[in-house]
């Protein structure tokens, strides 16, 4: 997935249109809270299924 976990962190602190794993396009953080974050992104490997994704 990720080369390193500076790689994760620096996709996640990018603007939308980043890719993850070379799938999920993120589009926007959605919550945040003491367990982690969780974004929008959209599958691009499943027809541009919207996903939410939990770090």
């Amino acid at each position: 997935m990720f080369k390193s976990l500076s790689d994760l962190a620096r996709i996640l602190g990018k603007d939308s249109g980043e890719l993850l794993a070379n799938r999920y396009q993120i589009v926007i953080q959605i919550g945040r809270g003491a367990m982690g974050q969780v974004y929008k992104a959209i599958d691009k490997q499943s027809g541009d299924t919207v996903v939410a994704i939990k770090f």
